[in-house]
């Protein structure tokens, strides 16, 4: 055997996987699709002594921390070998998030297989848990005890420290210099004396990403204002933790607000972390205070749903909650405005051009007003049709615009008489055929209606008089544009329909199908 060639081979699978640190190889019988098994599995079990070449053990090491569990057992006591592994285990791991309970895959597990002797070794149990804090969980116990180690562990950039402080010995627990390197990590939540130790609620506030580290603060901390600016500047959800006197401070009310993310459009702007949640925890004083309401209403214009109702009937702060939302706009700035501020068709137009949506919240005139009505359909909210006045959602013209401009049903919400209305239903069908839900019995039973809707909408059959589940052109086209979705809606009567059956065929032709499951030869063999 030569060890330079077992080298060379090791080397020239992980280069084909994943560069320097992998945990797959590529075949070409898998068309270049990677396998489950390990590269470091396949090399020591299939390559004949690999697993005790100590060069090739070395060489793999040093890329991957997993060799020790192929290799000989023997090289579990070289302290070379397991200084490389533990000094690359976290090649093992795709992310911090995969390590769990299970000693296979649970982070720091390259330590557990050394030796006992190199698992009380300091040197080599400072690499592990340089390169996975986990790691000091399998160290020997005077090393748990020892500072430096759970230091150590502590810097490891992807750290857990309140899994490092659980595998600490309990004196280190206790120990202040330890503490605050755990809560300058994020993430360690504060316990027993150190809770009311302001230098550590300073270090866990600053670190902490969603605000929640001043939650476990003592009442006297959360009363500090040093440390409330601190948390919130961190994030302004802290404010909901702080003392009711420091709710009420405008300083900290205003810090909160500026700290906060601007959310994306789409996102629900209604949970912690978003800039209006701020003035939601804020006292009635800053909710009262107009230039701060004014920036808040400025970032994202729902936030008017926490100011006092005195500036809810401000006209300019009711503007500005609809004009000057920076890079997003969500529809219930309108609806926090005091009524007759909802009545004001320039403010309400204002809001509807941005979303049609805010239509539900304008005043009951303008509702009834078609500018305003039509403005809404603008922006593809034809079904606010549902909040418009009853008089123009029995306006034949106001219909036919809704049902443009929607991508569902706004029929449902006209007036009977424009249900039954053909060339209404006509129109919608052709935009959604499940329109035709809601069109009369009689444009039910409209052989031009229900075959328009089918066209559009194979399933549309569903909405269809019974005969029509029964008639085979009806059926054919609802298969063709439906596919099986719609075969299901189609008279049994039909099944023995040779038209029928084709249409069928074809539709499951046309279906998308699972991609193929592919045995390489290694799973034959294994199965052999």
């Amino acid at each position: 055997m030569k060890t330079d060639n077992l080298v060379l081979r090791s080397g020239k699978f992980w280069r084909e996987s994943y560069g320097d640190k992998g945990t797959a190889w590529y075949s070409p019988e898998d068309d270049g699709e990677a396998c489950e098994w390990s590269a470091l599995e396949m090399i020591m079990e299939e390559i004949p002594g690999a697993s005790e070449d100590r060069a090739v053990v070395l060489d793999a090491a040093h890329l991957d921390g997993g060799v020790l569990e192929y290799a000989a057992k023997a090289f579990r006591a070289d302290r070379e070998v397991v200084l490389a592994a533990v000094s690359n285990q976290d090649a093992r791991f795709e992310s911090i998030f995969d390590r769990g309970d299970d000693p296979e895959t649970d982070g720091g597990a390259t330590l557990r297989l050394a030796a006992t002797k190199l698992r009380a070794d300091k040197g080599v149990v400072l690499a592990a848990v340089h390169h996975d804090c986990l790691a000091l969980k399998y160290a020997a116990r005077e090393l748990r005890a020892d500072k430096d180690v759970v230091l150590a562990a502590l810097h490891d950039p992807y750290c857990s420290p309140d899994k490092v402080l659980e595998h600490a010995a309990p004196e280190l627990r206790a120990d202040r210099e330890v503490v605050v390197a755990a809560a300058n990590k994020g993430g360690y939540v504060l316990k027993g004396t150190f809770k009311a130790d302001k230098a550590v609620v300073l270090a866990a506030v600053a670190a902490c990403h969603d605000g929640s580290a001043l939650a476990h603060a003592s009442d006297a901390l959360k009363a500090d204002k040093e440390v409330v600016l601190a948390a919130v500047a961190r994030n302004g959800a802290a404010l909901a933790h702080a003392s009711a006197a420091l709710k009420e401070d405008v300083e900290v009310v205003r810090a909160a607000l500026r700290s906060q993310t601007q959310p994306r459009r789409g996102v629900s702007d209604m949970s912690d972390g978003y800039p209006d949640s701020a003035l939601r925890h804020a006292g009635r004083a800053p909710r009262a205070d107009k230039p701060l309401v004014l920036e808040a209403v400025g970032k994202l214009g729902s936030a008017l749903e926490h100011a006092s109702e005195e500036l809810k009937a401000d006209r300019e702060v009711v503007h500005a909650a609809i004009h000057e939302s920076v890079g997003v706009y969500t529809p219930h700035a309108l609806q926090h405005a005091a009524p007759e501020l909802r009545a004001d068709k320039e403010l309400a137009l204002a809001a509807i051009r941005r979303s049609g949506y805010d239509l539900q919240w304008a005043g009951a005139v303008l509702r009834a007003d078609k500018d305003v009505v039509l403005t809404a359909f603008g922006t593809d909210c034809g079904h606010m049709l549902e909040h418009a006045a009853p008089a123009l959602r029995a306006d034949k013209g106001i219909v036919l615009a809704a049902l443009r401009a929607a991508s569902c049903s706004p029929l449902k919400f006209a007036a009977p008489a424009l249900q039954a209305d053909k060339e209404v239903v006509l129109v919608g069908v052709a935009q959604w055929g499940d329109v035709l839900e809601h069109a009369s019995p009689e444009l039910r039973r409209d052989r031009d209606v229900v075959l328009a809707a089918v066209n559009r909408h194979g399933t549309a059959i569903k909405w269809a008089a019974l005969e029509f589940r029964a008639d085979k052109d009806v059926a054919c086209l609802a298969i063709r544009r439906g596919g099986n979705h719609a075969r299901g809606f189609v008279s049994r009567a039909l099944d023995a329909d040779t038209d029928v059956l084709l249409e069928i065929l074809v539709s499951l032709q046309a279906a998308p199908r699972p991609a193929r499951e592919r045995t390489s030869e290694r799973d034959r063999g294994r199965e052999g």
